[in-house]
């Protein structure tokens, strides 16, 4: 597994550079929507919330929160995405 660490000069350039931004986010998005119908549903939310590994590894550390937990986690972010 590889770790990559932005600052926030970086990020911001980023961002800032429109086309670069847009590009990479388009791409991105037409990766997920996997049914190519212009939305994510959760399930192609949720495959990528889950490769991030977010709530599992913390200071280098893997967890294993319980699935139920990590259900509920994706859950109440799909929905606050989706507002």
């Amino acid at each position: 597994m590889s770790v990559e660490i932005l600052d926030g000069a970086t990020i911001v350039n980023f961002i800032e550079d429109e086309e670069a931004f847009n590009v990479s986010v388009c791409d991105h998005f037409a990766h997920l929507d996997i049914d190519h119908d212009g939305l994510l549903s959760y399930e192609e939310m949720l495959k990528e919330l889950q490769s991030l590994r977010v709530f599992e590894i913390h200071f280098g550390i893997d967890e294993k929160p319980k699935p139920e937990e990590l259900a509920r986690v994706y859950g109440s972010l799909f929905t606050a995405i989706r507002s």
